[in-house]
């Protein structure tokens, strides 16, 4: 079976969703610190 062009990339983003999926269960019970005027406060504010 011949592979498409570009499988590699492919796999490797597979691969960061996998490791970032695993990061997000570990610390899910984790708050991130929110930087004043940062993207993060104005997400929070739009979540209510």
């Amino acid at each position: 079976m011949k592979l498409p062009t570009g499988w590699r990339i492919y796999l490797f983003v597979v691969g960061l969703n996998g490791v970032g999926l695993a990061l997000w269960y570990l610390d899910r019970g984790a708050v991130a610190p929110i930087s004043p005027g940062g993207i993060g406060q104005w997400l929070t504010q739009l979540g209510g």
